[in-house]
């Protein structure tokens, strides 16, 4: 069974609805661990009018991409768009540029300030932690095979992992896309990225090619282009819910 569906209609039981400029009932989505480019997700494709399935339980793991290729969903959001992946998904426009960033405890941001590269962090001999399957750029694919050989990458597929394993100093630092930046106020406040990023490029959703339509993929990149040039930002309104919901 699917996780959800999203849409504009209420025959697609949509979870999310655009009302004028901002989007309400953002509770469910700020207590989602991944919430920037899910409420992305609901956006464009409640102002494109379009029924798509979706599952956030596996991310971007192995399991959630063969879901894709096998039709079982049809969308993904905040995907990198790769040659493998274009296999068996098809891309919309880039709606949003990801950076992938150092994540680390704060009371360790003074022994990691001078530290701008990953070559910094793994010639220094600290050990990493990433998401299996993420996508974290060309530099760190090329040396992910010989930190994992060599212990010094952990990988994990929750997101609760990152947070435990840096207080707990099994690892020095994460490297995650800034979809975590949502995620720290509320459970994470002792942790911080590091100001440089190790890597940015523009993110898409991932439609499987068995389910969606090339008509569809139209109105979405139509939705697409209408939301980047009214300039929608939902860490604003992650923000403000969660200044809504504090005690």
């Amino acid at each position: 069974m699917l996780a959800g569906t999203v849409a504009a209609n209420d025959a697609c039981k949509t979870i999310l609805r655009q009302s004028q400029t901002e989007l309400h009932n953002l509770t469910e989505l700020v207590e989602n661990r991944r919430p920037l480019d899910h409420i992305w997700l609901f956006a464009i494709a409640d102002r494109a009018n379009i029924c798509l399935s979706f599952d956030n339980k596996y991310s971007a793991s192995a399991r959630m991409l063969q879901r894709i290729e096998f039709g079982e969903v049809d969308v993904l959001s905040g995907a990198s768009k790769t040659a493998e992946r274009e296999r068996f998904a098809q891309f919309t426009l880039p709606y949003r540029n990801e950076a992938t960033l150092f994540y680390v405890m704060k009371n360790r941001v003074a022994e990691f300030s001078r530290y701008k590269t990953l070559d910094d962090f793994v010639n220094a001999g600290h050990t990493l932690i990433s998401m299996r399957s993420s996508y974290l750029g060309s530099e760190f694919g090329a040396l992910r095979e010989s930190l994992l050989k060599s212990d010094r990458l952990i990988e994990i597929t929750m997101d609760d992992q990152y947070f435990s394993l840096l207080r707990l100093r099994r690892a020095d630092v994460a490297v995650a896309t800034d979809q975590l930046l949502g995620t720290l106020p509320r459970y994470a406040p002792d942790v911080q990225p590091l100001p440089t990023p190790l890597h940015i490029a523009p993110v898409h959703l991932m439609l499987s090619k068995k389910t969606v339509s090339q008509h569809d993929m139209q109105q979405l990149n139509t939705a697409i282009q209408s939301l980047v040039a009214e300039k929608f930002d939902p860490a604003k309104l992650i923000e403000k819910q969660i200044k809504k919901t504090k005690p």
